[in-house]
């Protein structure tokens, strides 16, 4: 996964400048305590599972070879369930009560929204990288670190090839929660920007699962393409 060594890179600079706790020092084994809650289970699981796997080979691989500044790493994944308030609690938790040294930030934009604002009141540092919505940083935070484009530029090159093929009628549909919202809306400007007619723009609410009215509605539109800014769940389903 490419952004692994990324967020080795954000983990060294935040230890490196001194804002990982002094409590790390004090550790058995000189060890680092890096944990997080991501979404194990729900809605979210498949995309974060992948997540959760390379985040685990990323930490054996730099233990393998001395740990972070000399820190072994000690990972701590709790799982969300795909949901923002369990997040919300977890992240309470792995501050006040587990103590972690630094955060790694849940999945999805709207989770890592929410838990922004505890991690935030705790002055905890937290590694973003599996959120986008450019919202997140633009409310003056000091506490998150982005290690992803933002979700705006995600279907650019999507929006490049369509007109590259001779698109000029486009859907653009996703998810009614906040990385789809904000990745639509970047693919929306990018069409308009190319000259692109987008026929059609729609979100539909997060627990959906019946996608026949919203196909319809498409093929009624007149879209020769459709981008889609969706979870692997609704994505498969539909």
């Amino acid at each position: 996964m490419r952004s692994t060594p990324t967020l080795a890179g954000a983990l060294v600079a935040l230890l490196a400048l001194g804002v990982v706790p002094a409590r790390a020092g004090h550790r058995p084994n000189n060890e680092v305590l890096v944990g997080g809650a991501i979404s194990l289970t729900g809605q979210y699981a498949e995309p974060a599972g992948r997540q959760v796997n390379s985040i685990r080979l990323w930490v054996d691989d730099v233990n393998a070879r001395g740990g972070l500044l000399g820190h072994r790493i000690a990972l701590r994944l709790l799982d969300d369930k795909s949901d923002i308030q369990t997040s919300i609690k977890l992240y309470e938790k792995l501050i006040t009560e587990d103590k972690v040294d630094v955060l790694l930030a849940p999945y999805s934009s709207g989770i890592t929204e929410a838990v922004a604002n505890v991690t935030e009141r705790y002055k905890m540092p937290i590694v973003a990288y599996g959120a986008s919505a450019s919202p997140i940083w633009e409310k003056g935070r000091r506490y998150i670190f982005n290690i992803v484009a933002v979700a705006e530029t995600f279907q650019k090159g999507a929006v490049h090839l369509a007109r590259q093929i001779g698109v000029t009628k486009l859907a653009v549909i996703g998810q009614d929660s906040l990385f789809p919202r904000q990745a639509g809306k970047g693919a929306k400007d990018w069409a308009q920007r190319l000259g692109i007619d987008v026929v059609l723009e729609e979100n539909y609410p997060t627990k959906q699962t019946d996608f026949t009215a919203l196909l319809q509605k498409i093929q009624a539109s007149g879209a020769e393409a459709v981008i889609s800014n969706s979870y692997f769940a609704d994505g498969s389903s539909a």
